[in-house]
Formats: C-alpha cells, structure tokens, sequence
C-alpha cells in the first residue's frame, strides 16, 4: 500500500488511489473501491503505538507511527529515496538508549547516527536522501555508561560519581559569560554530619597522592594531607616538607628566615657604616649625661663620623634607618658626666 505518501498536492494529478483508477470515465465500482482505500489510507496514518524489544528496521508502513523501544536497541532507517520526502516517524526511548541508524552513508542531523538517552524522543522527517530530527527530554533522565552532552544543560542534576575522562580532562565551571559567583559545593544539603574531602591522583595508582580534607560535624579538623616526600608549598615564602608519612614536618631554616625577616632578623653583613640594620637589632652607646634617655623614647642614632668604633645620638655621621627606641639607659656614680643605654630597632 502507498498510502498518503503517493498523493500528489496537485489535484488533477490523482488519477488512481493505490492503483484503483478515479478519473471520470472509470465503473462505479472503482469510484466505491476509490473511497474504500482512501478510507483506510487516512486510517493507517493515525499515529499507533508500536513495541519494540530488539533491533528493527522502520519502513514505509511506519510512516507517522510512534516506535516505542521498550529497551535498548537500533532503530535502522530505510533508505531515505525509499521512503520518499516526508515520511516521518516518532521514536520514544523508553527502557534503555536507542540508536537511529540510516541507511548506507545516510546522514540524520548531519551525522552518522542520532543517540537518544533513555527517556528522550525524537520525532524524525525524511528528506528524500537525509534525515532530520528533533530531540525532546521529558523530566529526569537517569544517564549510565558514558554519555557525552552537547549544548545541552543540566538543571540541578543529581549524579553519582560522575567522571570527567580524557587524554586532558577538564572540567569547567563557568565560562565567558558568567558575571556572577560561581562555586563548587561539597556536602550541600546533607543528612548528618560527615567528612567533606578533595582527593589528588598524581600517578597510576588507586590510592591518593594528597588530600585535603575538613572533619566531620561544626568543629572538625582542617587538614592538609601530603603521602609523598615533597614539599607543600602555601606560596613562595612559607611551605611545609614531609617525612614521607602522613605527619608534616616544621619549617626549614630556609623559609623561615625569609617569612621572619620582615619582622625581626640579624645583620650578617660585614660593611663597617651599614646603616640599614634588620628590625629587632640592638646598638649600644655610651656619651654624655644627656645620652640618659626614657624608656621606649625615640631617638636618632647616627654613625659617629670621628670613630670607625662608636655610634652616637646625633650628630655629623650617617643616620641609622628606621625607628629606634631607648630600652634603658643609665648613668655612672663614679663619672656623674656621662650616661650609657641601649637602643633597638623597632620599625
């Protein structure tokens, strides 16, 4: 039967249905056969559900029919110059993923085959040598195996151990057009109190290499876990070593000096009228009287110019830079003419 796919849209170019004649000067009994098979054209183009559990071939007599894959399975197409333009077909994957699969080099969407997930339909329109489709989700699709999603988007899905796989696998969050804040959550929404925790793999192996990791509840332990010997670096000035287990070691000499020395350090430099010395150095200096100064008061404190030795409070010589303040200061009962203290550098 040819069905509605043979009528024409001009209509003195309907001289037969299904090969009955129905120009004027046919028998009557034509004209009753005529209606006959209009009437079950019009009837086989009703839109029926049809089953199926395995592989299947769509053909001509499937036109505008819904093709219900209770399973996963392939849905092979006729060759499109066989089913001729404007056949269609509704295809609904409803037990496991289908895979539509034209003829030859056929192409549907421009591509070799058109996968549907389970839940999704397709309603599928042939061209005459291709085929077009049109993909619709209905709700909650449960995704297995390995899915690829493109344009596609996802509204707070639910997924169990998702993986992100290939040779360079990325995942993104955000892109060119985010404007706002973006975040990834770990423990959102959950029932009771539990560990929340970031794994690192560096090498083939099924255990992490680092980890870090909060303890469970309002007051657990922020914890930064290195398995291996290297260092764990927080910037370029203060890192972490490991002993090879768990434990992380002290800083070394090394970082610590550099994170302390703009806090307090010692001069190990050699030149004799060094007049930038760390913060925390201490100079001591003996003059006159009027060296006997209160504690914690600021005072210049120069280099004396007459002596490779001594510093001085005032004077003609280079001043020291930074703040210094008096630590204490005192004179001599046996010489009531001079005064000594000790001076620090606080800033």
């Amino acid at each position: 039967m040819a069905g509605q796919l043979e009528y024409s849209g001009t209509a003195v170019s309907n001289t037969a249905i299904n090969s009955i004649p129905i120009q004027g000067s046919s028998s009557v009994k034509y004209g009753n056969d005529a209606i006959q098979q209009l009437m079950a054209d019009q009837a086989n183009a009703i839109t029926k559900v049809a089953d199926k559990t395995g592989t299947y071939t769509a053909v001509k007599g499937d036109y505008n029919q819904l093709i219900r894959a209770t399973g996963a399975l392939t849905l092979n197409l006729t060759a499109a110059a066989t089913l001729t333009a404007g056949w269609c077909v509704w295809v609904k994957a409803d037990g496991g993923a289908v895979t539509v699969d034209p003829a030859g080099a056929e192409l549907i969407n421009g591509a070799a085959t058109l996968s549907l997930p389970d839940g999704f339909s397709a309603f599928i329109v042939c061209t005459g040598s291709a085929f077009r489709a049109m993909v619709f989700g209905n709700g909650d699709v449960t995704l297995t195996g390995t899915q690829t999603l493109t344009n596609k988007t996802l509204t707070a899905p639910v997924m169990t151990s998702p993986v992100v796989s290939g040779a360079s696998a990325t995942l993104a969050v955000g892109d060119a057009t985010t404007t706002g804040n973006v975040s990834i959550e770990l423990g959102i929404n959950r029932s009771g109190d539990g560990l929340s925790l970031i794994d690192f793999h560096a090498q083939e192996a099924t255990d992490y290499e680092a980890r870090i990791m909060r303890g469970s509840g309002a007051n657990g332990a922020w914890q930064f876990i290195q398995n291996g010997t290297g260092i764990t670096s927080f910037n370029t000035a203060v890192r972490l070593g490991a002993d090879g287990s768990n434990a992380l070691d002290a800083v070394t000499k090394q970082q610590m000096d550099t994170a302390l020395a703009s806090k307090a350090g010692f001069y190990t430099g050699s030149t004799q009228d060094e007049t930038n010395l760390p913060v925390g150095s201490y100079i001591a200096i003996l003059g006159p009287a009027s060296y006997e100064k209160p504690r914690n008061s600021t005072q210049t404190i120069n280099i004396d110019s007459a002596s490779a030795n001594r510093y001085v409070l005032g004077g003609a010589g280079a001043a020291m830079s930074g703040t210094w303040k008096a630590s204490g200061s005192t004179g001599f009962s046996n010489s009531p003419s001079a005064a000594g203290g000790l001076y620090r550098r606080t800033a």
